[in-house]
Order: structure tokens, then C-alpha cells, then sequence
């Protein structure tokens, strides 16, 4: 799971819904990312969209993801 996904996502009072409408993908998709249960690596276009979404820069992003 990411968690690291979860927490910033909450500690900004987000619905899962909130997120995957940023970022353009169903929310059942976002669901499926945040658990890790899809797309292991994240792709570019994801880490932006993500780190826009979360007020974070894209270098934040992967060396989270790099931690999990």
C-alpha cells in the first residue's frame, strides 16, 4: 500500500473522489494506485498530476515512492 499516498491525501482533507478527479482517472483507478494493486511504477505524467494535486514537487513524489 502507499501509504504515504493515503496520509497526504487525508491530511488534506481529500476524498479518494477528489483525487482521481484531479487527476483524470476513475475513482475505482486511484483506488487501485493507492493500494498498490496497479501500475508499480508510477509514470511521469502521474508523478506531475500527483504532485500538483498534493502541492508537492515531483522529486518529493518519486523519492517517496523510492522509500516504499
Amino acid at each position: 500500500m502507499r501509504t504515504w499516498m493515503k496520509k497526504k491525501r487525508e491530511e488534506l482533507g481529500m476524498t479518494q473522489q477528489n483525487v482521481a478527479d484531479s487527476l483524470g482517472v476513475s475513482k475505482q483507478y486511484y483506488q487501485l494506485i493507492e493500494t498498490n494493486k496497479r501500475q508499480c511504477d508510477l509514470c511521469s505524467s502521474l508523478i506531475m498530476n500527483l504532485a500538483n494535486c498534493f502541492g508537492m514537487s515531483a522529486i518529493e513524489i518519486v523519492d517517496l515512492e523510492n522509500q516504499t
